[in-house]
């Protein structure tokens, strides 16, 4: 269990990077010189994106023991590595150009929660 909260406690750490690279996100989209709607669309799903991983942070690094003993905990977990791992697959099928260093953010970032979960579940007490 003390290798899963490290896990958790080093995704949190990537998570809150990842919110203030979102913030500073929010600043460019709004000065973006795009059609008005685009913007706009733009800045709520960043808003919305960057609120998620706000709550990641919080959860990773303020609630680790919650994160790793409950159902809900087993749900955030889930969460977080299918939201990074996918992201991470995204910038291969859906982006024009593919970037490594955010496929490799993602990859990593997903794998830490997925790591997490796999060492919450194989810690977990087997019941019939």
């Amino acid at each position: 269990m003390k290798t899963a909260k490290v896990l958790l406690l080093a995704s949190g750490v990537a998570n809150g990077l990842f919110f203030l690279f979102h913030l500073y996100m929010g600043w460019q989209l709004h000065h973006l010189q795009v059609a008005p709607g685009l913007r706009a669309l733009l800045e709520m799903f960043n808003g919305g994106g960057a609120l998620f991983i706000l709550f990641l942070t919080y959860a990773s690094l303020l609630r680790a023991e919650e994160i790793l003993t409950s159902r809900l905990g087993t749900a955030v977990l889930v969460l977080g590595s299918g939201l990074y791992l996918l992201r991470a697959v995204a910038e291969f099928v859906v982006a024009p150009h593919a970037r490594p260093a955010i496929y490799l953010t993602c990859l990593v970032t997903g794998g830490l929660y997925l790591g997490a979960l796999l060492l919450r579940r194989s810690s977990q007490p087997r019941t019939a």
